[in-house]
């Protein structure tokens, strides 16, 4: 939450700041000022029916002036929809008033009179009115302490403002709900408008306060946050029109939306040791470019100590226009971009791949993606979860999915080193949500591991599988005796790459390269407890081990090898 609040609000402030040259901020912070000393609630208190309600073709009328004359623009403009939004109006087509009723919203007239209902509608109205006033907050829903107010929600945002700029903000529900969703705020989906643009306003007084100072009207906040709310739900208009034609013309043909959506949806982590062949098999088996896998469309990243989850799921990121200015758009990350896919096309096998799942924290990666990885017999996920931000990218592209799941074609699949558990161990509620599979490092395990085993170690006669094999037996004996994890520290047959070996015995050529790998692995992370049982007493620096590697080849090492022989 506190990455995406910080994201918004640099960007409302860099808002605010060009909202400062708009040439109608004047004017709309004096209409403010003007409607106070015209409409001061004492004078609400004291007015008839007939000069707050419109439909008598009174220009003067409060409700008039508010819509559609002097003071339409004061706050925010509330044109459209019907009059029922006052609470209380005049059917000039039948002359009569009508209120609002709860059954359907349907206007009636008021069953004790007109004059009777317009004392009590008056008296709540202005008692709320004195609340938000006098104490700059409202406490409950407004229905259950005003009831004759309900439906008002649009035109008591406005008031609010009006009379407490400072407690309110200026902006619709819709502006008010997309705040919110930006900001990585969680708020209860009951609120009604008015709780809504007060919530808005005591998070920004108590974690950015820089809002509520002598250079920003409270008007300028809530033209930012409109401007935002317009910048990223219109500006790609053109991509979500064609969107939509795109999804006509499949549905038209009968294509993969007819289909039976793709099942079978996992999540499976890979692991082994250092080199046994998991990116290997990953890429063969679920990578969209293999000609063997049976994914049509895949996504990779990979994890490291300062990667988050905003660069997993996706961020709001500044960008320059064709004209030069700043904008903000939402930039997807590969979880997000993998759901979209999958989302699109339900007929196809998509992946999401990640790399070396354990050297990021992961379960901070996922947050509260983390629940989706409880799946059913299909794939699908069991429990949905509300995260703003895949929402609203999604909407952009007509994918409306207020409850985010992950859907049954899409497979996450990870990989992850057994030497690197100390990096971000994986606990016990994140692994349990997926299958592991471990890599068994063998030389037989593939045809790419089967030409790697009679290569040569550079500069000796001693073949690499050879080497591995030794090297892993003397791992077993001395980090064993030591309470260690010999499998962890392992060689695998990939450790290194094809071109690192020589194709002939006795070959020098690649010796430096092969020292520096092989030797600075066992050096720092396997014989760092017991040094001269790998190589004796006569190395005391890895420097001097290296330089020892050049001229001794493996005879660095005390009884491990015999390079008469490639057995």
């Amino acid at each position: 939450m506190d990455n995406n609040f910080e994201q918004y609000r640099h960007r409302l402030l860099a808002v605010c700041e060009s909202e400062l040259e708009n040439p109608n901020l004047q004017n709309q912070i004096s209409l403010r000022k003007e409607y106070n000393a015209e409409f001061p609630i004492e004078r609400l208190e004291q007015m008839s029916l007939e000069d707050y309600a419109i439909g008598h073709s009174n220009d003067a009328a409060f409700c008039y002036q508010l819509e559609f004359g002097r003071f339409g623009n004061a706050g925010i403009r509330i044109g459209g929809g019907s009059s029922l939004k006052y609470g209380i109006y005049f059917d000039k087509d039948n002359q009569v008033y009508k209120v609002c009723r709860a059954v359907g919203n349907k206007p009636v007239e008021p069953a004790e009179g007109a004059e009777a209902f317009w004392l009590k509608f008056r008296n709540q109205l202005c008692t709320f009115l004195r609340e938000v006033q006098d104490n700059g907050a409202i406490s409950g829903p407004v229905i259950s302490k005003y009831p004759l107010l309900k439906g008002m929600g649009m035109v008591l945002q406005k008031l609010c403002f009006l009379y407490r700029p400072d407690k309110f903000i200026n902006g619709t529900h819709r502006t008010a709900t997309y705040t919110l969703n930006c900001m990585g705020i969680s708020y209860r989906r009951d609120l009604d408008r008015v709780e809504l643009t007060q919530l808005i306003s005591q998070i920004l007084h108590e974690r950015a306060p820089e809002f509520y100072t002598d250079r920003y009207d409270p008007q300028v906040i809530g033209n930012a946050m409109y401007t935002i709310w317009k910048e990223d739900n219109e500006k790609d208009k053109p991509e979500r029109i064609q969107a939509a034609k795109e999804r006509k013309r499949i549905a038209e043909a009968g294509t993969e939306e007819d289909q039976d959506p793709e099942q079978g949806g996992e999540n499976i982590i890979y692991y082994g040791t250092p080199g046994c062949g998991k990116s290997y098999l990953v890429k063969q088996s679920y990578e969209g470019s293999s000609a063997n896998s049976p994914y049509s469309q895949s996504y990779r990243t990979i994890f490291h100590p300062d990667y988050t989850n905003s660069d997993f799921i996706g961020q709001i990121i500044p960008a320059i226009d064709m004209d030069g200015k700043i904008t903000y758009q939402l930039a997807p990350g590969p979880f997000t971009q993998a759901l979209e896919y999958a989302l699109q096309h339900p007929a196809e096998k998509v992946s999401l791949i990640i790399d070396e799942i354990n050297r990021g924290n992961a379960a901070a990666i996922f947050g509260d993606i983390l629940q989706l990885l409880d799946r059913d017999e299909t794939g699908q996920s069991i429990y949905g979860i509300r995260n703003y931000f895949i929402s609203s990218y999604l909407a952009k592209k007509d994918l409306n999915t207020p409850e985010i799941t992950i859907p049954s074609n899409l497979t996450i699949v990870a990989t992850m080193n057994t030497s690197d558990q100390n990096v971000f161990p994986l606990d016990t509620a994140f692994k349990r949500r997926w299958i592991m599979r471990k890599v068994i490092n063998d030389f037989n395990q593939s045809e790419g591991a089967r030409a790697m085993r009679d290569l040569y170690v550079p500069g000796t006669a001693i073949k690499w599988s050879k080497f591995v094999t030794d090297v892993n037996r003397q791992i077993a004996r001395t980090t064993t005796a030591y309470g260690l994890n010999a499998e962890d520290k392992q060689l695998g047959v990939f450790f290194v790459k094809r071109e690192e070996l020589s194709e002939t015995p006795n070959n020098d050529a690649k010796i430096a390269t092969f020292g520096e790998k092989i030797l600075m692995y066992l050096w720092e992370d396997v014989a760092k407890i017991n040094r001269t049982a790998w190589f004796g007493g006569e190395y005391h620096t890895l420097d001097e081990l290296l330089d020892g590697f050049k001229a001794k080849h493996l005879a660095v090492f005390k009884d491990l090898f015999n390079e008469t022989t490639d057995d």
